[in-house]
């Protein structure tokens, strides 16, 4: 279906052997199966805050045995529409598994975009080092998960870019829009200052 999916609760299986902790390895082509599994049908695993674990076999010591049973899993389409979703594991102490919850906002209520959306300056294009960062962002092939990655390399080549800007340019809107005799460049606007890079 080409519809957005989310499904959540207990899976009784993990992804990996490091969401579980204590007892024995599990067999990792087990965990391979069950992973294709989920990605053929294009259900990928929702970022997640707090303990790791979510299951607690309620034994002590060496006996005791944690896992990341219970997840959320989203398809391509409804990560797109709620790129903030995070899930929660909530404390509770009358359960072997602890509660799960996801919260489809950011912490300004944000559904979708940042209020400080990020735009790329057409001045950046014209100045050596713009393409190195870029490149370097999206050459990251760290995370496998495509929407996840997608996300984390947006979000690393908004902040270098930012970071280059301000060390490039400075404080340069004043300096763009100061009148000449000012020691400025005399543009009405970023737009005028864009156009006349770009004519260059």
């Amino acid at each position: 279906s080409d519809l957005p999916w989310l499904v959540g609760g207990d899976l009784n299986e993990v992804f990996y052997n490091f969401e579980k902790k204590g007892g024995g390895t599990k067999n990792q082509s087990v965990l391979e199966s069950f992973r294709e599994a989920c990605q053929g049908c294009d259900l990928w695993d929702v970022n997640y805050s707090s303990y790791p674990y979510t299951w607690w076999n309620g034994r002590e010591g060496d006996d005791a045995v944690e896992e990341r049973l219970d997840r959320f899993l989203a398809s391509s389409s409804w990560s797109v529409l709620f790129p903030w979703a995070k899930v929660e594991h909530i404390d509770f102490d009358f359960s072997d598994h602890l509660p799960i919850r996801i919260k489809l906002v950011n912490n300004h209520g944000e559904t979708k975009r940042s209020r400080r959306g990020f735009r790329l300056k057409n001045m950046w294009v014209q100045e050596e080092g713009c393409g190195d960062i870029v490149r370097e962002a999206w050459d990251d092939n760290t995370v496998v998960d495509p929407i996840q990655a997608l996300k984390m390399k947006h979000t690393k080549c908004a902040e270098k870019l930012r970071r280059w800007n301000g060390e490039t340019f400075g404080n340069s809107w004043s300096h763009l829009c100061e009148r000449k005799a000012e020691g400025g460049l005399g543009f009405r606007d970023m737009k005028a200052f864009s156009d006349a890079m770009l004519a260059k």
